[in-house]
């Protein structure tokens, strides 16, 4: 069970499995100690860590916030994974690693990418553009530029077509 803790060099706040490890790099300061230097926070987690910084020590997800009469699944929650995430409508016809089973005619096949990248320090950074849709893709209420690329924090929106989601942890 993975537990927060705080890095005694930076204070950074971790998640890890204390019965798996001796020692703990942190990502952030790169101080190494003993798992037992780490102090403990008490609270468990299985969600993706952010440190004080904002950063992220997994790949974020979207959740659905608007769309919901068009929306043809129970999960309501989409992982992305480290590399490119293309999404867009679901189709048999079109090959996008994210497929979304919506009947939102106003949302393309292949409709935008978020980009996943791990950075040097082992947090990752999600940039969100285009991918040439019909009807364009909106950050935050605001339409994207041809090629333009924007670098996601948490709670931003992105709408597709008529779908709306959340970027969350």
């Amino acid at each position: 069970m993975k537990r927060k803790c705080i890095c005694p060099a930076c204070k950074t706040i971790l998640a890890f499995d204390r019965t798996k490890y001796s020692t703990v790099k942190c990502p952030k300061c790169t101080h190494e100690a003993s798992v037992a230097d780490f102090e403990e926070t008490g609270e468990r987690t299985e969600k993706p860590i952010r440190s004080q910084s904002g950063k992220f020590y997994r790949p974020g997800k979207l959740e659905l916030v608007d769309g919901e009469e068009m929306w043809l699944s129970p999960q309501r929650i989409i992982t992305l994974e480290r590399g490119i995430n293309t999404l867009g409508r679901k189709s048999a016809n079109l090959e996008v690693s994210v497929q979304l089973a919506t009947s939102d005619t106003r949302m393309s096949r292949k409709h935008a990418k978020i980009e996943v990248k791990m950075t040097a320090d082992s947090t990752f950074v999600h940039h969100l553009s285009d991918a040439d849709s019909a009807n364009g893709t909106y950050h935050n209420g605001d339409a994207l530029e041809v090629e333009e690329v924007i670098i996601l924090a948490l709670g931003d929106t992105i709408r597709m077509g008529q779908t709306t989601f959340k970027f969350v942890e």
